[in-house]
């Protein structure tokens, strides 16, 4: 099923991103980033919006949160087919949000918030973002 909805939901992704942002120009993998898919719009020195790609959660990662953190129940398991957007500015990532809410095609089940003051980032090596 992940594989037949990774098109589509890129698809839905880009469309977010470039309502968010602007359009996306697509920059290739290379050998020394495998599966590094980001897009990007705008000039080098522009505010912007990069979309990577994800991918599939792999198989042996899903089993591995199956078992530790989800007690075998697979409905718990959200993000098997992954996108991530990093906007240059809040107002963009606020449009974002809201488009998705706006958007009848798109159910938003959980938020993790970590760009509260309540988050602390050095567990996470600094990173900070908000999850949907």
């Amino acid at each position: 099923q992940a594989c037949v909805l990774e098109p589509v939901f890129n698809l839905k992704i880009h469309q977010l991103g470039t309502l968010a942002r602007g359009e996306f120009a697509q920059r290739p993998a290379t050998p020394e980033q495998p599966g590094d898919n980001t897009t990007h719009s705008g000039s080098p020195s522009a505010e912007h919006t990069h979309a990577h790609s994800g991918g599939l959660k792999s198989v042996d990662r899903a089993m591995e949160k199956l078992t530790r953190s989800y007690q075998g129940n697979v409905s718990l398991i959200l993000d098997v087919v992954r996108q991530c957007i990093v906007f240059d500015n809040l107002q963009s990532l606020l449009k974002a949000m809201t488009i998705m809410q706006d958007d009848s095609e798109i159910e938003v089940v959980r938020i993790k918030n970590r760009m509260t003051e309540k988050y602390n980032a050095s567990t996470s090596g600094g990173y900070r973002g908000l999850r949907t």
